[in-house]
């Protein structure tokens, strides 16, 4: 549900799909692979890019999106519940007043 609702409110969906080596510290014993994972996350029709996620945290994605889509909006979605309080860097808070801001403004109208 949270991939289509992404992919509703965008152009573009990139997924991030994190390593083995991260997922192990969240969460064990693996089930799949980063590259089983990965390949279930392409296939999925509300995803355009998966793309490979070194930690929890996105920060370095989103510069990595940022660098590629200059002039982009990003739009940064919680996936998931355990999520919260990995978004520490200055960039993925500057991200998200942004979204918090264009929520606030989309409640508005």
């Amino acid at each position: 549900m949270a991939l289509e609702k992404a992919r509703a409110v965008s152009d573009m969906h990139i997924c991030g799909v994190i390593t083995d080596e991260v997922a192990r510290k969240w969460t064990s014993p693996l089930i799949y692979s980063y590259e089983e994972r990965k390949a279930v996350i392409e296939r999925i029709e509300y995803v355009d890019q998966a793309w490979r996620q070194d930690s929890l945290d996105p920060t370095e994605n989103l510069k990595k999106i940022h660098r590629k889509y200059p002039n982009a909006t990003i739009l940064l979605m919680q996936s998931h519940h355990l999520w919260h309080g990995t978004l520490e860097s200055d960039y993925s808070q500057i991200v998200l007043r942004v979204l918090n801001t264009v929520a606030t403004q989309d409640q508005k109208v």
